[in-house]
């Protein structure tokens, strides 16, 4: 009974157990169709198995926990290829929502508390019979879409790979089917997949090569069968009659079911009928009935692949001519762009005429050598071109190439456009019609001036080498590494007492005319000379034909690519080895003197002694006179401490008074008094400034602290905070780079830098703010160098040594304030600590006072 329904497979999405189990009921109570039933409560859920068991219908609650049937209807709409029917089921009527569902979608709206098995079964055929019918319109549009786009591709020459991959992707979708694939078989009946379209899922077979070919040796009565419009439709492949390797290999691709029609080709270029391949259908999760209008279907389909096969085959033909013809083009047109570049970069003149001397073609070289463009040469012959001398000679070459018919070299001269006459090299041929008749001269001519000039000057070269090799300066010859002589001058027969008969009968040799104890020394400067191309000259002897020995200096070079040929330069050198002789005599007799010389030198040497023993005598007098010094050099600072210090009690009392006189009586001392009083007070203030600083001076060696680890950064912050007063005043900028940690006296170290800043701020130029920079850089291992670097008026360097000496000014009180103690103060402290302190500058230009410090102090040298 079960065999005879139509089945359907039904999704129920209710969150209701009651409600599903309603549904459940009514659905098999039908007779009409046999029903695969599955539920779900959720969303979500439904979504899952929609995607996974692609069911027909859907009965779909509105109201869900995890969302509502609206939502649900549009996700299934929107992320399914094909979306299952739907029907919403509500526990009450809504109009609106009723409205909204059907509007995205759903087939049919009904009312749980109305629901009866024959409603729910009216609705469900209903909705299957719809999409049917739209499926069936759907497909048909689908269909003429799909020939509409291969018979347009076709129509436009679309490649042929772009045809075929449209058309297996229409099919698949048009059969539903999980592969198509097209088959082109080769001449010998293999093939390959050359178009396919498959779902995910499965696997490809795009470029594969089948290894069980049903067309090749005993089976290749299969492509007949197909030639007359043979069609195999498979539901089974298990069940088919297909060979076993054959099963196995569709098996591979996961085939169930299998539908192939031919496409065959009438039109091709041996104008007979043939098997161009196969288009494929295959069904791989399910088996698979073929239906009729699948068949017409895939029939139809492999009729437009058979025409845009031949459409392409055509084109194919088409192109090719085409680009033959476009090669053939191309190469004459490369041929004649070689041949005018050839023309226009040849180095030479190159040139056509007519037999009367008419130019009818010139290259570049030759409108650049004779300034001439070729609307100014063209048409025009020699006598027209060229000085009269110069075109006769032309004429005659040409004529004598006409009448002869054979090429003519010569050397012809002309004048360039640089003035100067240049020699050529011309080669002259004639070029003849089909009849053998003269009708062009061609010619082309290479400057050979250069070579010309080369060649006088190679021959003055070889006059002149031959006027020094036959002179009687020194002796030359030319020889090999052997021993053998090929040449040489009349100086070098000279020399070994040879005659020049003698030497071109080879009884000359330079190794046979060597002592046997010199040999050693020759091979190793010709060892020498292999490497560097020559060798240091050096000395050596020669055995003479009357056997006695003559001294010379000899060098050479070797030349040729294995160095073995000589050119060597020897000089007789008897006099100056007679000379040598002399000059021994003398320093034998100098000898002499200088000995008896010594004697009366060891003589003096007692009274020398004398001398030393009274000098040493002079230096201990001189030790103790510095330590006097010393001394007094340390009375001297105590003296300035005392000094000052009894000086402040006096000065106290002056200003005191001052200050009194000018509160109680300035009106009576009038202006003349008062101006008095201010000239004391105004001197008594610098004397007591000067006493400052002569106590500061003093105090560097009398009142000082241990040396410690001094971070130099917080040193310079400190005194650039007591001077924030004076750098607000002149508007001044300080720029501090890194500066390191040294042993030294914290307090000295905030002077030094409190001096030398201040300076800065004070001999700034005026209206310019004062820029200041200090920083560092490394001067040696174990020291640093400060610097501290201003924009101020600077100072003329012949003055250096002064800025440093106690109470000397560069500049009036009036201009500048001060006493000339603080860059004395500054060396001192610097010199305290083992280091030097100078500047560099120039007027108006800024200074830069640098220190150079050392990193750690010595233990003895702290006080």
């Amino acid at each position: 009974m079960t065999d005879s329904l139509l089945s359907s497979r039904i999704l129920i999405v209710d969150d209701s157990e009651s409600d599903r189990a309603i549904c459940r009921r009514y659905l098999k109570a039908s007779r009409t169709w046999n029903y695969d039933i599955l539920e779900c409560e959720l969303g979500a859920e439904a979504l899952a198995l929609c995607k996974q068991e692609q069911p027909d219908i859907v009965l779909l609650d509105y109201r869900l926990p995890d969302t509502n049937g609206l939502k649900l209807l549009q996700d299934l709409i929107v992320q399914l290829e094909i979306p299952p029917i739907v029907i919403v089921l509500t526990s009450q009527e809504d109009e609106e929502i009723a409205v909204a569902v059907i509007k995205n979608g759903a087939k049919d709206y009904l009312i749980k508390g109305q629901l009866t098995p024959e409603k729910l079964e009216r609705s469900i055929a209903r909705a299957l019979a719809e999409q049917t019918l739209q499926s069936q319109i759907q497909r048909q549009r689908q269909q003429n879409a799909l020939f509409a786009d291969l018979a347009s591709g076709i129509n436009r020459a679309v490649e042929l790979s772009q045809i075929l991959q449209a058309a297996v992707d229409g099919v698949r979708r048009l059969l539903r089917c999980d592969r198509t694939l097209i088959y082109q078989f080769e001449p010998d009946m293999s093939g390959t997949t050359v178009a396919e379209s498959v779902l995910p899922e499965w696997s490809a077979t795009l470029g594969y090569q089948l290894e069980d070919n049903c067309f090749q040796g005993a089976q290749s009565y299969q492509a007949e069968k197909y030639l007359q419009g043979h069609k195999m439709a498979i539901a089974n492949i298990a069940e088919s009659h297909l060979s076993v390797c054959h099963i196995k290999m569709l098996q591979r691709f996961q085939v169930k079911a299998s539908l192939v029609v031919p496409i065959i080709d009438t039109a091709n270029v041996t104008g007979t009928t043939r098997l161009w391949g196969l288009l494929i259908a295959h069904h791989c999760q399910t088996i698979h009935n073929w239906t009729a209008e699948e068949l017409n279907l895939l029939g139809e389909i492999s009729v437009q692949v058979a025409i845009a096969t031949q459409q392409a085959a055509l084109t194919t033909s088409l192109k090719i001519s085409l680009e033959k013809q476009q090669k053939t083009e191309q190469a004459l047109q490369q041929n004649q762009t070689q041949l005018q570049a050839i023309l226009d970069n040849a180095p030479s003149v190159i040139y056509l005429k007519e037999p009367e001397g008419r130019l009818q073609l010139i290259n570049q070289e030759f409108q650049t050598i004779f300034g001439l463009s070729e609307a100014e040469a063209i048409g025009k012959t020699d006598a027209e071109l060229f000085p009269p001398e110069v075109a006769a000679e032309f004429g005659i070459n040409d004529r004598q190439v006409v009448a002869s018919g054979q090429p003519l070299f010569t050397e012809e001269v002309v004048r360039q456009t640089d003035d100067e006459w240049h020699t050529y090299l011309s080669i002259k041929f004639p070029i003849f019609d089909a009849e053998g008749q003269v009708v062009q001269i061609g010619g082309i001519a290479t400057d050979i001036t250069e070579r010309k000039q080369m060649e006088q000057a190679l021959r003055t070269y070889q006059e002149r080498m031959h006027r020094f090799t036959e002179s009687d300066l020194i002796g030359i010859l030319f020889g090999d590494t052997k021993g053998g002589i090929q040449e040489a001058n009349d100086e070098f027969l000279r020399i070994v007492g040879y005659s020049r008969q003698e030497l071109k009968n080879n009884q000359v040799r330079w190794d046979d005319l060597t002592p046997p104890e010199y040999l050693p020394l020759d091979q190793a400067r010709i060892a020498e000379a292999q490497k560097r191309g020559s060798c240091t000259p050096y000395e050596k002897e020669y055995v003479r034909k009357d056997g006695s020995r003559i001294p010379v200096l000899i060098g050479y070079i070797l030349m040729g690519e294995t160095r073995t040929q000589s050119a060597a330069f020897i000089l007789d050198i008897t006099e100056r080895k007679r000379a040598e002789r002399e000059l021994q005599t003398i320093n034998t007799e100098l000898e002499q003197r200088v000995e008896d010389r010594t004697a009366e030198l060891t003589a003096s040497n007692a009274d020398l002694k004398a001398e030393v023993v009274e000098r040493l005598g002079s230096e201990r007098q001189l030790r103790q006179t510095a330590e006097q010094l010393s001394t007094s050099n340390r009375a001297l600072q105590d003296f300035a401490y005392v000094a000052s210090h009894d000086l402040q009690e006096p000065l106290r009392k002056i200003q005191a008074f001052g200050d009194r006189l000018t509160v109680k009586y300035a009106p009576q001392l009038g202006d003349q008094g008062r101006d008095y009083l201010r000239r004391m007070q105004s001197a008594a203030q610098r004397m007591q400034i000067l006493i400052d600083d002569l106590l500061a001076y003093s105090r560097i060696s009398t009142r000082v602290q241990p040396f410690e680890a001094v971070n130099l950064d917080d040193i310079v912050r400190g005194v650039l905070s007591d001077l924030e007063a004076r750098l607000e005043k002149t508007q001044g900028q300080v720029q501090v780079n890194a500066l390191p940690t040294l042993e030294a006296d914290p307090v000295q170290m905030r002077q030094l830098f409190q001096n030398l800043i201040g300076n800065a701020l004070k001999f700034h130029q005026p209206g310019i703010p004062p820029q200041i920079v200090v920083s560092q850089s490394a001067a040696a291992e174990q020291e640093v160098e400060l610097q501290i670097q201003d924009n101020g008026i600077g100072f003329n360097t012949k003055y250096l040594d002064r800025i440093f000496t106690p109470f000397e000014r560069l500049h009036s009180r009036s201009a500048y304030e001060g006493t000339g103690m603080g860059l004395a103060i500054c060396r001192k402290i610097v010199e305290r600590h083992g280091g030097q302190l100078t500047a560099i500058s120039a007027d108006g230009e800024g200074a830069t006072f640098i220190i150079t410090l050392p990193y750690t102090q010595p233990h003895d040298h702290e006080q």
